[in-house]
């Protein structure tokens, strides 16, 4: 019911094209804004005589009175710059509190239910990390989410006996026994590169298929692998601390950094991220050997069958490789002693690669040169002994992500998922041995 009637026909007629230019304005630049649009046309249809009043006290000038285009002009001028900016629906509420009376309750509108004859995809999820998943993946798949009120509802659970396609969101673990809850699955898509978190004997077993994210991290992380190895070499980050300390006035020159170029860098893990770090390498002049499951072919830099004599004949390792059984603190103490007082790790892989207590003891020692690591055994805990030491560059576990590279893993979980519902080869298919 209209609790205020605008005040003529003419002014309802403006107010409905306003309504459709803005909308079709929302559609294009971002669909979930659409629905805070119709909410505020609704509201605006409902109060427009109050917020005439409240322009006219808000803003007044010359004491007249506004005319409908003013007030219509005002209203959707709010939408406009929301829109123009690509604001939250949160902000956007925000914007229009100043004239919503807090004694009207707003319904919100029913939201009609998909078709029943969409393709089904089970989320798989840990309740903080929704990542507004509803946004980005198309119209035209079924989203089941456990986390949802409507998952108990008898419609849904009537169809999650039938679901094919598992999407698993972050880092929330796949155990057997989850997969025994849905016998149909086929298929498994992750949104991340690592499956340390995947019961992959499991999936093996069942001949269900899994994807990973592929190659979208692949490049961000090679950066960041660089960075932090210019960043221990040369003490970049140490320096800014030094000049922020006020410490250069007081105790005079930096001790030097080293040099990168002519480095010997072993990399394990020479897959798509330790490919791309050795590719950024090369022009540096560094001297790249690796250790991988396999030697690679087509691949011209020397190959290591064991850590051991990588570790001997290299000045830094990086690890970029999965963490498996196999490689569970493969970088022990035996490694860090091979590598030497000058040597260096790098670790943008997964913290449990590195038995983390000796690293400590032999970072606190100087029997080590020094380390550059994103991921820790007990994230988000790190060793605080590590935070006094100049020779240690510390990142809270961001390598991999920038907003460009998580449109490119939406990108990619989407091309997965269209790929297993037409029958058609998986773009981003994790091999399980």
């Amino acid at each position: 019911m209209m609790m205020f009637e605008l005040t003529s026909n003419k002014a309802k007629q403006q107010l409905e094209r306003s309504y459709w230019l803005v909308s079709m304005m929302a559609w294009c630049y971002n669909g979930i804004i659409i629905d805070k649009i119709n909410e505020s046309h609704n509201f605006i249809l409902n109060n427009y005589n109050k917020l005439r009043l409240v322009r006219y006290k808000t803003f007044r000038t010359n004491q007249k009175k506004f005319s409908d285009r003013h007030i219509l002009f005002f209203c959707y001028r709010q939408a406009y710059t929301l829109i123009h900016w690509k604001w939250s629906l949160h902000q956007f509420s925000l914007c229009l509190s100043h004239i919503r009376p807090r004694t009207i309750s707003m319904a919100s509108e029913e939201q009609s239910s998909p078709p029943d004859n969409l393709p089904l995809v089970l989320i798989h999820r840990i309740p903080a990390f929704e990542l507004s998943f509803k946004s980005w993946l198309p119209t035209r798949f079924r989203l089941l989410d456990p986390l949802d009120p409507s998952f108990s509802s008898p419609q849904t659970q009537s169809l999650v006996s039938s679901v094919r396609l598992f999407l698993c969101l972050g880092p929330f673990p796949l155990t057997s026994d989850t997969l025994d809850c849905f016998p149909s699955v086929q298929c498994v898509i992750a949104s991340r590169a690592g499956l340390d978190h995947f019961d992959l004997a499991a999936c093996r077993r069942r001949g269900i298929t899994v994807t990973n994210a592929g190659d979208a991290f692949s490049p961000d992380a090679a950066d960041y692998a660089v960075a932090l190895l210019i960043d221990v070499l040369r003490r970049v980050s140490a320096g800014d601390r030094f000049i922020r300390a006020g410490s250069w006035p007081a105790k005079g020159q930096y001790p030097l950094g080293s040099k990168l170029g002519g480095k010997r860098v072993g990399i394990i893990g020479l897959g798509s991220i330790g490919s791309m770090i050795a590719k950024r390498l090369e022009p540096f002049g560094c001297i790249i050997a690796y250790n991988s499951r396999r030697k690679r072919p087509n691949v011209s830099f020397p190959y290591y069958e064991n850590v051991m004599d990588l570790a001997t004949n290299s000045d830094a390792l990086i690890l970029c490789c999965a963490l498996t059984n196999e490689t569970h603190h493969m970088i022990n103490k035996d490694i860090m002693t091979a590598l030497g007082k000058e040597g260096v790790i790098v670790n943008v892989g997964r913290g449990a690669l590195i038995d983390e207590k000796e690293l400590v003891q032999f970072l606190v020692k100087g029997d080590i040169g020094g380390a550059g690591l994103d991921v820790y055994e007990e994230e988000p805990k790190v060793p605080r002994e590590l935070f006094e030491l100049d020779n240690v560059v510390l990142s809270p576990h961001r390598a991999v992500l920038t907003p460009e590279a998580i449109v490119a893993v939406q990108e990619v979980v989407i091309a997965n998922i269209e790929a297993f519902f037409a029958n058609k080869p998986l773009p981003s298919q994790f091999e399980l041995e």
